[in-house]
């Protein structure tokens, strides 16, 4: 490899090692950047959340069977976030 050619690769490493610096937080915006870092920016909730009963039967001490309704909150895809309280339903 000739002399010239060595001399031009080191500038081009330097830009690259000075390219990847970042700061103490992980970002790579300057202070003097307007407007959030990257990746710290927060996205709307557009989730839609519903309401579902499920009936299942329950047996009484006096031997009646009775419909009883638990009623689960779930998202947009029909899976189940969580049970809701009975005080929880409306």
């Amino acid at each position: 490899m000739s002399t010239r050619a060595t001399l031009g690769v080191w500038p081009m490493v330097g830009l690259l090692l000075v390219g990847c610096a970042s700061g103490t937080d992980g970002t790579t915006a300057t202070p003097a950047t307007p407007g959030p870092a990257p990746g710290y920016a927060a996205a709307p909730d557009n989730s839609v959340q519903r309401v579902i009963c499920q009936w299942h039967a329950e047996q009484t001490p006096d031997g009646r069977s009775i419909q009883v309704a638990t009623y689960y909150l779930v998202d947009e895809q029909g899976r189940i976030i969580r049970r809701l309280k009975d005080s929880e339903v409306e």
